[in-house]
């Protein structure tokens, strides 16, 4: 009978390891040839959004000075301050080929004076980014840096490989320092398609999702049958920023510090040498708020409570270190190209 649940449990960890590697192999070579095991992982490092906040000072002048250095801005009409920026009752749009900017004024509680937030455009590059900023240093040098969403994708061969690797990697991925996390999208039927959405997997201040091209978005996701990748996004907050030297808006001109901020995040566990934890292949229970399972972030959090020093438990996948090393190797490409 031992030797029976021995087998079974070796036979569940080998079917793991295999859906790993299986779901890997779904990523795209960069020479495009899937045989091509020399050719690095397609997987690009950027800059998904900016959030500047303004400073006290004279405020008069700087709202002038922002129609100015913004040009073409209109007034949002249908802003509704609670669904997007509670705290501000009016939002300002510039459209342009490089970005969408956000600019939101007129605070109605204890909150900086004007908040910019910039989207990039699919194709916006490093140096349009560096232009932007530095027309923005040039007539609010000492602006400050609220928030920088940091995104990773990883582009797959064909919807059905995302959804392996997004799988995959919400069975495996651990976030250090993250309390909630918690799954939607997936299990959804919308506008009477007959095929999922895609799926997101929210941990505290980083998500996972499956997702397509920006002109394929239907409403707030993307029907599978145009996602193409799964996306890593880190938004990392001014504390976060700041620790990392990047507070006013010349220090993220100088370097956005990429590796620096985000090359602790991403880890891929399993639990080991616990009674009690399940093992690798083994179904996860812990429901998050949605009522979902199978993510690993939910079983370390669920379980942290009954489980003394559960870190003991986590053990690295070998098999997660080409991944790994392809996520880091994007985040250092992108920093060197700034």
């Amino acid at each position: 009978m031992l030797s029976r649940i021995k087998y079974s449990d070796g036979l569940k960890e080998a079917h793991a390891i295999h859906r790993i590697g299986y779901a890997i192999d779904g990523i795209q070579r960069e020479s495009g040839d899937p045989d091509d095991w020399y050719s690095p992982l397609k997987i690009n490092a950027f800059i998904h959004k900016v959030v500047l906040s303004g400073v006290w000072n004279d405020i008069q002048v700087d709202y002038k000075k922002l129609w100015t250095v913004f040009e073409a801005l209109y007034v949002d009409n249908e802003f509704v301050p609670s669904k997007r920026m509670p705290g501000y009752k009016t939002r300002l749009i510039r459209q342009s080929p490089e970005f969408q900017i956000n600019i939101y004024m007129n605070p109605i509680e204890n909150r900086p004076p004007y908040m910019i937030e910039i989207i990039p455009r699919e194709h916006s590059s490093i140096n349009d980014w560096k232009a932007l900023f530095k027309k923005i240093h040039l007539w609010f040098p000492n602006i400050k840096i609220s928030l920088v969403d940091y995104a990773i994708d990883e582009y797959c061969y064909d919807f059905h490989a995302a959804e392996k690797l997004f799988r995959v990697q919400l069975k495996h991925l651990f976030i250090p320092y993250q309390r909630k996390a918690f799954t939607y999208g997936g299990d959804l039927v919308q506008y009477g398609e007959r095929t999922r959405m895609n799926s997101v997997c929210r941990i505290d201040d980083a998500k996972m999702y499956e997702r397509g091209p920006d002109h394929k978005k239907k409403g707030l996701g993307w029907i599978m049958k145009d996602v193409d990748r799964v996306r890593l996004e880190y938004s990392a907050p001014r504390q976060v920023l700041v620790n990392h030297g990047i507070s006013v808006i010349g220090d993220l001109i100088r370097h956005p510090r990429f590796y620096e901020i985000n090359k602790g995040l991403y880890k891929f566990r399993h639990f080991k040498g616990s009674k009690i934890l399940p093992k690798l292949g083994h179904a996860y229970t812990i429901r998050d708020k949605n009522g979902n399972i199978g993510c690993f972030q939910s079983e370390v959090i669920g379980h942290r409570k009954h489980v003394k020093n559960i870190n003991r438990y986590m053990n690295d996948i070998e098999e997660f270190e080409t991944l790994k090393s392809a996520l880091w190797d994007a985040m250092k490409r992108f920093d060197q190209e700034w």
